[in-house]
């Protein structure tokens, strides 16, 4: 059964039309959420980079504030009588001094000899009394703390300490050299410490997901605080083995990459996905004493930096489905209405010759009835054509209904031109996708001319060379950035002697345009040569397209030329069969073919010479 025959073809053209168009609008809605979402995305990378860089420098700030207090304590000449009441009560006013700065809720000294006085405060700011203690530097591989002790005992310097556990909480530490008022000599050292969740909750949260999300860690990639990390991980290098079993593969090379670059002194900006989806990593050294001492990540979900636009989205989606609901259902109902007028007409023109053959058998002698009958036929078959007529006259419509949504698209292009926002490239985009709505309704023009016998030709002398020229010109100036991006070149050499053909030129630009087009769609890297020539034997012009693309496969070669063939995302399949319809109407043909070599595939056709 052939459906595009008789009544069955208007409502085919219908069909594909429809699909078109469906096929164009969710294109331009998932083209419109993309470069929404990235717009969106870009705007939080910068947003997010800022308040990265603040929190990191407010940490220091505090850090470094810290240490000068300490510092200030430590030049005091009351060190040399341990446990003196004035050490303990320069100790309390040090602590409490320090805490208006950050929640830290101890101080230390620690002598030489290891022995000392701690002193510690409530989240209530209620301090206790400084009371002796005693360091046990043993085992120092196993105890991180007392291992920072003594390195700082060693070094005499300032001194931030790694992540270590002490009352049940994950803690860092700060230490400043005492010496001896009029020796100089190492005395020891004066250290403060502070919770890590604590000190980094301060500045942002680390464990409500509704507001800004942080990740805190050491210079050794010691997770200190953060979310969202799991409380495994918490405490652990996030180098060891198990926390990198944690990380999806396909998220661990960016995520360690991170790491080192922060914890190299830099800031970084990443994106990757860990297995719960995509996410925008800010990350930024700490610095105190001028060098980076502790290290802050701000974890982003895309699905968060999304959400304010979703509702719009769907929003739009609706709307926009709506209307086309309302397209569909029109032409559907116009086809039904005409199929069924068609039927109906049809049962008539039958109904009518059964009758006039019935009376042709009883009444042959009744000439007047005779030709009275005949005339009844007559106007029946006049009724038939007017009714084929009224068929393509409705494909021509129904194209030209399809006009509708490229005004559309226009339309909302031009709006969004007026919006605060501009967006050049979504306007640029919008506009090239309104164009190849609009070049498909002429292509269903041009096929509803050629099955109709009505196209038109205006045949003039001209030479076939000016007219390649003109295509490549056009065509490369359209699509300068795919020649420039596939590496493609365009090369043709025009003959000494014009070469004078008697067509329309506007079509055989087409048809010239078409195959073009249709060799820089499929070529990558390579050559598209074009050349005329005469041929005095048959009085005809040759031009040839060559290209070193992909070629045509075996199993649309024999088909190539008919319509809806093709297996390009972004054709209709209807270029070549209107290309060799506008041949053929000049007496020419036109032929497609694949490279002897295997490489590319060879377009040529012919015109009659003037």
């Amino acid at each position: 059964m052939n459906l595009l025959s008789g009544r069955k073809r208007p409502l085919v053209f219908v069909l594909v039309a429809v699909i078109v168009t469906y096929a164009l609008f969710f294109y331009l809605q998932t083209l419109h959420e993309k470069n929404l979402s990235e717009k969106l995305i870009q705007r939080s990378r910068d947003r997010q980079g800022i308040l990265t860089t603040s929190i990191t420098q407010n940490i220091g700030s505090d850090l470094d504030g810290a240490v000068q207090r300490i510092k200030a304590l430590s030049e005091k000449p009351i060190f040399e009588q341990e446990g003196s009441e004035n050490l303990k009560k320069e100790m309390a006013m040090t602590l409490s001094d320090i805490r208006k700065i950050a929640p830290y809720d101890e101080l230390f000294i620690i002598y030489q000899n290891h022995s000392g006085l701690k002193i510690m405060s409530d989240n209530e700011n209620r301090t206790t009394m400084p009371i002796p203690i005693s360091i046990n530097l043993k085992n120092l591989k196993n105890n991180v703390f007392n291992n920072f002790l003594d390195q700082s005992l060693l070094n005499s310097t300032v001194s931030f300490s790694p992540g270590y556990y002490s009352d049940g909480k994950l803690r860092i530490a700060i230490s400043v050299p005492i010496f001896e008022s009029n020796t100089s000599d190492h005395l020891g050292l004066i250290g403060v410490s502070v919770p890590a969740l604590d000190l980094v909750e301060r500045y942002g949260n680390v464990l409500d997901t509704t507001k800004l999300r942080l990740v805190f860690y050491d210079k050794n990639a010691t997770l200190l605080a953060g979310y969202p990390l799991p409380n495994s991980m918490i405490g652990q290098s996030m180098f060891s083995p198990a926390n990198q079993k944690i990380i999806s593969p396909n998220g661990r090379t960016p995520v360690n990459q991170l790491f080192h670059n922060t914890i190299s002194g830099k800031v970084s900006i990443s994106e990757f996905d860990l297995g719960d989806g995509m996410r925008l990593v800010t990350s930024s050294p700490i610095f105190a004493e001028g060098r980076p001492v502790y290290f802050l990540n701000t974890p982003n979900p895309f699905s968060q930096i999304l959400s304010p636009i979703r509702d719009l989205l769907n929003t739009e989606l609706i709307l926009n489905l709506v209307i086309l609901a309302a397209f569909t259902i029109a032409v559907i109902y116009l086809v039904s209405n005409l199929i069924r007028w068609n039927k109906k007409l049809e049962s008539e023109v039958q109904k009518r010759t059964k009758e006039l053959e019935h009376s042709n058998k009883s009444i042959q002698a009744k000439t007047v009835e005779l030709e009275k009958t005949n005339k009844e036929l007559n106007f029946a078959n006049e009724q038939l054509k007017l009714h084929d007529k009224l068929q393509n006259e409705f494909v021509n419509i129904a194209a030209h209904e399809l006009r509708t949504p490229a005004q559309v698209i226009v339309g909302y292009a031009e709006l969004l031109n007026k919006s605060e926002e501009r967006n050049r490239s979504y306007e640029r985009a919008l506009l090239r996708n309104a164009e190849r709505l609009h070049r498909l309704t002429s292509d269903i023009l041009d096929v509803s001319r050629i099955e109709s016998g009505t196209l038109k030709l205006e045949k003039i002398n001209f030479d076939i060379n000016d007219k390649i020229k003109n295509v490549i010109n056009d065509v490369s100036e359209g699509s300068s950035s795919t020649l420039l991006k596939r590496k493609i070149k365009i090369e043709f050499k025009p003959t000494h002697e014009a070469i004078l053909v008697h067509a329309d030129k506007a079509r055989i630009f087409q048809v010239i345009s078409n195959l073009l087009t249709n060799a820089i769609k499929f070529t990558d890297n390579g050559i598209i040569t074009l050349s005329a020539e005469k041929s005095d034997l048959t009085h005809e012009a040759i031009v040839t397209v060559t290209d070193t693309g992909t070629g045509i496969s075996l199993e649309l070669l024999p088909r190539v030329f008919e319509k809806f063939v093709g297996k390009s995302e972004s054709g209709t399949g209807l270029g070549l069969y209107i290309s060799k319809s506008i041949i053929e109407a000049h007496c020419g043909k036109i032929e497609a073919h694949n490279n002897p070599n295997g490489i590319g595939a060879i377009f040529n056709f012919t015109l009659p010479l003037a």
